[in-house]
């Protein structure tokens, strides 16, 4: 029962935005039709610190999901009940990625005692974007360095972070 799941994440700390967890949703009504539908469920994703998809029974709309949250790296926890009746995706259960767990339950009990450990794992997977407003000529330092190193800018700044952590007395 999906029920069970968010109020077990929610249980957690954490918050969940549901894209849909009913198995006949009432189709939305809205003014532009599917089209924002879609829009606002990908916004949605990308939103999301973490991404859960329950995949037993088969969900095109699932999948495209999933696709979406395995696109941008997002940390996912897939699940699936291992029955005579579940046909989860195969496709899906065969992403391999540090970004996804994918966890094969035989009885939901067994998923609720296991996902505050699931989302611990996926949060160690978790990395914060965020906007940085420097000035050109940090900018260029930061560029040229990186390139010298031949790392990202990005892995240049961990780096930096890293190199502050070990030295505190560098800090202001």
């Amino acid at each position: 029962d999906y029920r069970k799941i968010i109020s077990t994440i929610n249980s957690c700390g954490y918050s969940v935005d549901q894209i849909t967890v009913d198995r006949n949703p009432t189709p939305l009504q809205t003014e532009n039709g599917f089209e924002s539908i879609n829009r606002d469920a990908l916004d949605r994703i990308s939103k999301a610190d973490f991404f859960f998809a329950e995949i037993s029974y088969p969900s095109g709309g699932v999948g495209y999901q999933t696709y979406h949250a395995f696109y941008q790296k997002k940390p996912m926890i897939i699940a699936y009940m291992e029955t005579d009746t579940a046909n989860p995706s195969v496709i899906i259960r065969g992403i391999k990625s540090q970004h996804a767990i994918i966890y094969k339950y035989h009885d939901l009990n067994q998923l609720m005692g296991k996902i505050p450990q699931l989302l611990e794992r996926a949060s160690d997977n978790l990395k914060v974007r965020f906007n940085l407003v420097i000035d050109n000529s940090d900018f260029l330092f930061i560029s040229e360095q990186s390139r010298k190193k031949r790392i990202s800018r990005t892995e240049y700044l961990k780096y930096l972070v890293k190199l502050a952590r070990k030295n505190t007395s560098v800090l202001i």
